[in-house]
């Protein structure tokens, strides 16, 4: 009753007697009458393909020879209206003092997994990845054309445990690929790696290796499908975005240092140039000097932390001023600071920057007074000159030191005119030279409260230069 009831067609072989019993669902898979096959197990064997014949007896001989507990075996049956029936057989093997006597097994019809199989096979060829199929025992039994293109060989070169692929891997990534693999393999598990790989020609290529555990229909590991994928161009867009990470770090690590001495116009131009500023031109500049009235006086009668926090608090008041109007901040001496405008490369609205510069630094000095008188503080007074035209710009430095600066007829009137701000008791001084070219710039709007003084005597030089001023009072904080 279990026979007739089960699914699989079961036999039962007697070894010594050399007889065998069929079920009745046999006879049924295998489209024979009840009986037909008597108690023969020749008669069994007899009903496959030839080829398959031989190939199911060598099977059984080397399961006998080998004492294997279990076999399994795949074989052909010719059918003359539909080609070929594919059937397994798989069951038991039973010794006594070392010796087969018996042999229990099933067989079931695959034919239509077998069909299916061949279908993803011939289907397979036109995928445009690298596809492959492993067995239990570790040997390639099918590839697709492009894996056999990629590899430049045949699959009866390849078969059959006759490829070694072990040696077509990166000898570094080969150890991490062997474990990943083979635990794959020990454990009936899918697996899914990245390496590279040798095509045939030479060349080595990263591929994403899918690894998918297949399985018989009874359930029984059968090895594995395979999916290479050649990930090469995207590795190395990978690299490619790893080493410009790199490189902006660098270059931030970089900027972040240069902005330690460097206003950012110049640090943009550091950068750009890779710190090669060292060629010496002349060109049009505005330049502008500001200095703390009677700051030496006070430092002598003020603790010299107290001095220290000032001066903290002045340059940052400059450097919003400057680089707030795209100036360069050249150098600090003391409670002094000497700015230009066009550096390193002359703008279109040089002179009206510096200008709205002066007025900056003067306003936040306003609002920084404010603060001081509510702590009882006295206020700070400043005097900011400026004077424009051209002049010469380089690297002043030695090999040792970068010192980036300009030279000439214009910084030293500029820093004059600035020294007059305390004889005419005065927050801002600019050249005639200064007006003319803030209106050619069409920044009038910067100009607004400045009073012209007239032609004035400039320590050191003959000719008188006109001049016009704007007072602190003058600059609202607001």
């Amino acid at each position: 009753m279990a026979a007739r009831g089960a699914d699989d067609g079961l036999w039962d072989w007697d070894l010594l007697k050399d007889r065998a019993y069929f079920s009745p669902r046999l006879y049924e898979i295998l489209g024979l009458r009840d009986g037909a096959l008597d108690d023969s197990m020749s008669l069994l064997l007899g009903s496959f393909d030839a080829d398959d014949t031989d190939r199911v007896c060598d099977h059984f001989r080397t399961c006998f020879e080998q004492q294997e507990q279990k076999f399994r075996v795949e074989a052909r049956m010719p059918q003359p209206a539909s080609g070929w029936r594919w059937l397994v057989a798989r069951g038991l093997i039973v010794y006594a003092e070392g010796r087969p006597v018996r042999v229990v097994g099933s067989l079931r019809d695959i034919t239509d997994f077998k069909r299916a199989e061949e279908k993803v096979r011939t289907l397979s060829d036109d995928a445009p990845v690298l596809l492959c199929m492993i067995d239990s025992e570790d040997r390639l039994i099918f590839a697709n054309r492009g894996f056999l293109s990629f590899f430049g060989r045949t699959l009866d070169d390849m078969a059959e445990g006759r490829w070694d692929w072990t040696k077509d891997i990166h000898p570094d990534d080969l150890p991490q690929t062997r474990q990943l693999y083979f635990e794959a393999l020990r454990r009936h598990e899918s697996v899914e790696m990245e390496h590279r790989v040798r095509r045939f020609d030479g060349e080595y290529r990263w591929v994403h290796e899918t690894e998918v555990a297949r399985f018989t229909s009874e359930g029984a590991f059968a090895g594995f499908v395979g999916a290479l994928v050649d990930i090469t161009d995207r590795k190395h867009a990978e690299s490619e975005r790893v080493r410009l990470q790199a490189q902006l770090a660098h270059a931030d690590r970089q900027r972040a240092v240069l902005a330690r001495h460097f206003s950012p116009n110049m640090v943009e131009e550091l950068m750009r140039s890779g710190g090669q500023l060292d060629a010496v031109r002349t060109q049009p500049i505005t330049v502008l000097f500001a200095d703390l009235f009677n700051f030496t006086a006070m430092s002598a009668t003020t603790p010299m932390t107290e001095v220290i926090e000032l001066l903290r608090r002045f340059h940052t008041l400059v450097e919003e001023a400057v680089f707030g109007n795209n100036g360069t901040l050249d150098k600090y001496v003391g409670d002094g600071v000497m700015a230009t405008f066009g550096t390193p490369w002359p703008g279109a609205r040089d002179a009206t920057n510096a200008v709205a510069c002066a007025r900056h630094l003067v306003r936040n000095l306003n609002r920084w007074n404010r603060e001081r008188e509510t702590g009882g503080l006295s206020p700070l007074r400043i005097g900011v000159g400026l004077h424009c035209g051209e002049a010469t710009i380089g690297n002043v430095g030695s090999a040792r030191r970068f010192e980036h600066t300009v030279v000439g007829n214009i910084v030293n009137l500029a820093s004059r005119i600035e020294n007059l701000t305390r004889t005419l008791d005065i927050a801002i001084l600019i050249s005639d030279a200064i007006v003319e070219e803030v209106k050619r710039e069409t920044g009038r709007a910067v100009l607004t409260g400045f009073d012209p003084l007239g032609a004035q005597s400039i320590r050191g030089y003959q000719k008188q230069i006109g001049l016009w001023g704007l007072t602190a009072a003058a600059i609202s904080v607001d």
